[in-house]
């Protein structure tokens, strides 16, 4: 391999015969065939590596997807408690607050519901 001492080592090339290159072609199937190019081991090799991250990694982060919702539900699930505790809490209080008004006023006797006896 040549060292350019400008530019650094030079990257690493096949050479291909051009039959390898140019794939036969049966008469009826011109231009539909792909071209098919020398590709640099670099690329490939990078491509590769690459790709077995995005494999490597799958499991993990689908799993931490997986947690990420189970505790958003989770928490919605308890919001969700906390203001229906907070709703029942005030109906109470209003419903305290009738009554001692009922008993200041001096009609403790008349049923609280209405049309009840």
């Amino acid at each position: 391999m040549a060292e350019d001492p400008a530019n650094g080592p030079e990257p690493a090339t096949e050479t291909l015969p051009p039959e390898a290159i140019e794939p036969d072609v049966a008469e009826g199937d011109a231009g539909t065939e792909a071209a098919v190019t020398a590709v640099n081991s670099q690329v490939t090799d990078t491509v590769t590596q690459a790709n077995a991250t995005v494999l490597g990694e799958a499991p993990g982060l689908a799993l931490a997807v997986v947690y990420q919702s189970l505790a958003q539900a989770t928490s919605l699930a308890f919001l969700n408690a906390t203001q229906q505790q907070q709703q029942a809490n005030m109906i109470a209080q209003a419903a305290t607050a009738a009554a001692v008004a009922r008993i200041l006023r001096g009609d403790a006797s008349v049923p609280v519901a209405e049309g009840g006896s």
